[in-house]
């Protein structure tokens, strides 16, 4: 049983080669047809863990008993290895110390790389990890504390209004042009064949990301696509 925030109301799921059709069995309740077993039901998100029983209650108002619960709910960012308070963190999810998703505001030597998500990792922490070398290089690309602290004001502001939780402030809209933006302040060279690379990369994430079925069980056959981007 999968119970999560994504279960639809209606019994349909899209995947690539158009939507599936779900076996209802209740409200937010399904079957999901094409899996190896055929035991895969996807429910609504879980509400209670019912006090002095094996029992758990989702959000749709059903019950079930279980004999394990599997929490896929991410992590949290803990530094235990710094002084308490050193590092800011909200809410376990945002580390509020941070300019440019990566470097202290006020410790320049200090960068804390892989906050982010969704990210393709490996070029993400190479970028990253130049534009460290290049601030380490050459101080004098940084701007001065007081700006790189307003960029982090900025975004108390925007979770003070309510235009964003401190859950999703480390949500990239677009990784790539972050990336482009790290480049280009790095003044990392070849930045035009950097561009079209993170271009391709981009143009790639997305066709692997709509090959993706956003049903539970179904076999990830996209992982066996075979793919090839034109040269430049």
């Amino acid at each position: 049983h999968v119970a999560d925030t994504d279960c639809p109301l209606d019994p349909s799921c899209p995947t690539p080669s158009g939507p599936r059709e779900l076996q209802a069995l209740g409200d937010q309740y399904y079957r999901v047809p094409g899996t190896r077993s055929g035991k895969v039901f996807w429910r609504s998100a879980l509400s209670e863990l019912i006090p002095d029983s094996n029992a758990v209650r989702f959000k749709a108002g059903q019950t079930l008993e279980v004999d394990a619960i599997i929490f896929c709910t991410g992590y949290q960012f803990e530094f235990e290895f710094f002084p308490e308070g050193f590092i800011d963190v909200r809410d376990g999810k945002r580390v509020r110390s941070v300019y440019n998703e990566l470097l202290h505001p006020d410790y320049t030597t200090l960068f804390l790389a892989g906050l982010n998500q969704p990210i393709v990792p490996f070029p993400f922490f190479e970028i990253q990890a130049e534009w460290a070398a290049s601030m380490l290089l050459h101080p004098e690309l940084l701007p001065p504390s007081q700006v790189r602290w307003a960029q982090v004001e900025a975004l108390d502001s925007r979770i003070e209004q309510g235009q964003l939780r401190n859950e999703k402030a480390h949500v990239l809209d677009d990784q790539w042009e972050y990336l482009a933006q790290l480049a280009e302040q790095a003044q990392l060279p070849n930045l035009e064949a950097l561009g079209q690379k993170f271009g391709a990369h981009r143009q790639l994430y997305r066709y692997v990301g709509g090959r993706r079925s956003r049903c539970p069980g179904v076999p990830d056959t996209y992982r066996d696509d075979q793919v090839s981007l034109p040269e430049h």
